[in-house]
Order: C-alpha cells, then sequence, then structure tokens
C-alpha cells in the first residue's frame, strides 16, 4: 500500500469515526514501529556476532581482539570464546516491549561466561527508555545540551538525543495533581533566546504545609502590561479559589494586568522587595559614608512599620518615622496598604517565587541559551514538571516519562 493510499484511507476514519478510528491507527501504527524496532535489533545482534566470531557452526581462525571480555580471564580473543546458545530479554521501547534473542558465550579456557552486549543495548538496562530516561535526568540536572548529546550521541546519535527531548517535553506526561494552595505568587525570569532578551512570566503556589507548586509559565518577548494579561489568562488563574491572594514584587505591569484581568482579587506587595526599594530610595537620597547612621536609622524605621504586627502598630511606627523623614513615609505609604502582616496564614515575600528562579537559572547558566522559541517552551515544560514532582515527594521521571 502506497503512502498516498495510507493518508485517504486514514481521511476516511477520521471522518467515519474520530474517536475509535484514531485510537485503532495509533495502535496499529505502534505496533509496526515496534515490530519494526524488534527486527532491526535482532539484525544488529546477529551481525555483530558474526563479525566478530564467524558465522555458526564456523570456527574462527583469525586472531582478533573481541569487544566483549571474561569476568576471569580478561579481554579474550575471537578464538578463546565460543557460542552457548541463547536467551531472552524484553527490554522496553517507547510502544512497547520487544523480545530479542541474546547470545550466550563461553570462554574456553575457564569456561566462565563472556558476557554479550552493544552500545545500544547495555547489560541489566532497558534499552530505548533507559537512554531517554538518562538523557532527560541529565538534561534537567545542570547540563548542556551539548554536553548531554556528546555523551549520548555513540548510543543513539545526535539528532535522534535531540528529538528524545523534544518529543519528551512535548507529552505524553502524567502531571500530579495540583495540591490545596494558600497564595500564588507571580513574577517574571529573564531568559535569552536565539541572542535576544525574553521572560518566563509565571506563577507558582505556596502549598500549606509550605511547598511550592508550578501552576504555569508563559514565554513572552516582553514584561509589560499587555504581556502580563495575556500570560494571566493562559495560566487559568480566573479559577483560583477567590480567598487564594496573589503576591508579586511591585512591578506595576503585573499590578495593571491582576486588575484588568482579575478583578477583586487580593494582590500583596512582597515585604522584601519593598524594605529593598526603601534602602535604595535612602541611598540615592542620603549618599556617601558620613550618612551611613542616618540611613541605619531611617531602615530601622521602615523595618518597624512594614515588620509591625497589627495595623495599630503599623500607624503608630509610621507616624514616628514621619517626624523625622517625611519624604520616605510619603514614599512609602502607597505600598503599605498591600503588605501583610507576620500572623498571616498567606506569605508576606515573593520567595515562593524567588526561590525557584534561583534554581532555574542556575540549571540554565551553562546553557548560553537557547536556539529556539520551542526549545525554551520544552525545557519550562519539563523543569516545572520535575519540581512539582519534587515537592510532592513523587519520582520525577514517572511524572515526565510514565
Amino acid at each position: 500500500m502506497s503512502m498516498l493510499s495510507i493518508t485517504v484511507h486514514a481521511e476516511a476514519l477520521w471522518r467515519s469515526a474520530p474517536g475509535d478510528a484514531a485510537r485503532q491507527m495509533l495502535k496499529a501504527s505502534a505496533e509496526q514501529v515496534r515490530q519494526f524496532t524488534e527486527s532491526v535489533l535482532q539484525e544488529m545482534i546477529r551481525l555483530s556476532l558474526e563479525q566478530a566470531l564467524g558465522r555458526p557452526r564456523q570456527r574462527q581462525r583469525e586472531e582478533t581482539a573481541l569487544p566483549w571480555a571474561c569476568a576471569r580471564c580478561g579481554p579474550r580473543l575471537a578464538t578463546q570464546v565460543m557460542r552457548n546458545g541463547t536467551y531472552a530479554r524484553w527490554p522496553l521501547t517507547r510502544h512497547g516491549p520487544v523480545r530479542l534473542r541474546i547470545p550466550q558465550l563461553v570462554c574456553r579456557q575457564c569456561r566462565g561466561a563472556v558476557a554479550f552486549e552493544l552500545p545500544c543495548l547495555p547489560r541489566f538496562r532497558r534499552l530505548w527508555c533507559d537512554v531517554e530516561h538518562e538523557l532527560v535526568r541529565a538534561y534537567l540536572g545542570g547540563h548542556s545540551y551539548r554536553t548531554v548529546a556528546s555523551q549520548t550521541a555513540n548510543q543513539i546519535g545526535l539528532m535522534t538525543a535531540w528529538r528524545a527531548v523534544q518529543r519528551t517535553a512535548e507529552g505524553p506526561h502524567k502531571p500530579p495533581a495540583t495540591p490545596k494552595l494558600k497564595a500564588v505568587g507571580v513574577d517574571e525570569m529573564h531568559v535569552r533566546v536565539q541572542g535576544q532578551a525574553a521572560w518566563y512570566l509565571a506563577a507558582r503556589g505556596a502549598t500549606e504545609d509550605g511547598k511550592s507548586y508550578y501552576l504555569g509559565a508563559v514565554l513572552s518577548e516582553d514584561r509589560s502590561q499587555a504581556a502580563w494579561e495575556l500570560a494571566l489568562d493562559g495560566l487559568g488563574l480566573q479559577g483560583l479559589a477567590k480567598e487564594i491572594p496573589l503576591i508579586a514584587d511591585g512591578d506595576a505591569a503585573i499590578e495593571s494586568a491582576v486588575a484588568q484581568c482579575l478583578p477583586g482579587r487580593r494582590l500583596k506587595r512582597c515585604a522584601w522587595h519593598v524594605l529593598h526599594n526603601v534602602s535604595e530610595w535612602l541611598r540615592d537620597r542620603l549618599p556617601g559614608q558620613e550618612n551611613e547612621g542616618q540611613r541605619r536609622g531611617l531602615m530601622a524605621g521602615a523595618q518597624a512599620v512594614v515588620n509591625a504586627r497589627t495595623a495599630r502598630v503599623r500607624r503608630e511606627s509610621l507616624a514616628a518615622l514621619a517626624e523625622a523623614a517625611p519624604w520616605l513615609v510619603a514614599s512609602l505609604e502607597p505600598a503599605l496598604s498591600r503588605v501583610g502582616y507576620p500572623d498571616e496564614a498567606s506569605p508576606r515575600t515573593n520567595n515562593v517565587c524567588e526561590r525557584g528562579f534561583r534554581e532555574w537559572r542556575r540549571r540554565i547558566r551553562p546553557m548560553d541559551g537557547f536556539g529556539s522559541r520551542q526549545g525554551a517552551r520544552n525545557f519550562g515544560s519539563l523543569w516545572m514538571l520535575k519540581e512539582n514532582a519534587r515537592a510532592l515527594n513523587l519520582d520525577w521521571m514517572e511524572v515526565i516519562m510514565p
């Protein structure tokens, strides 16, 4: 049957019974790929063995070194090893298990076993699934793509390694259920794509047991209000329970986008960023070593305001600070309505994003950016799946490659 007829028949099946036909086609195609993989691997085993030892029932006369060694005698020559039947292995591939007959070899000197293996079929491994597992594990573990590809190219080939990462990122995955959240942080993280600046606009929730869970991220060319409005719609934050607040670092674009897309949603200001801004204001207004004591005193006053445990204590601390530096109070006061109190159940800082982003940046630092937007999206997807699984004490490889 030609490729054209397969295409035509496929379209007819989709029109007649979309769901059942699609499932039947996918199952049939997967079985064909599985059988093809099984045949190719078995032929590779046969050719490798004949190249080393010659044809069956034909004594090898050449003193050639074998790629396999005896556990007792060490490296062997072809004349020092003989066949001793086969045994079955069931390596697992992306399309199901394949049945292979693996040669059993015996050392003529000590009668010990000589283990047969190929670069693509290591002992005690499950072939392609294991190779792809190791590839993804190394990629997310801190190695650059170039390093991972060079390490795996001798097993599955350079382009196969790259396609394996992309295919893994595209799924299917088995993401864990979203845990119960008490707050959600929203923030952006800078990255370079094809040498140009880009940003992950992300949302990460703080769970009730003190852990973190990514709700998603959108790759954007800028971090404007319009970009954040698109990101908030894409992240699906409208479905959050009304009592769950958002936390941001004071970015005007984020606050305007939240007001536009999520009206009525409480948006908290990160207390750490508020105090960081105060420190910047003080350095600009009171520069130099001679003003260090005054800067420290005003900073202590600002900390008393931001970290006050009740609204009454905050008002009193703010009034005291106004007597010493009214200009500082004028800049600080507008942000205080969104700064929480220490005794609140929800977090007061956006550490849920900041800490996660530090790990994310540390991971992509050796990569020198991404070569394409699709590559950046795929890596972000894999990274968030991994971090979510780790936060819930799950095997993240089982989540990414179920």
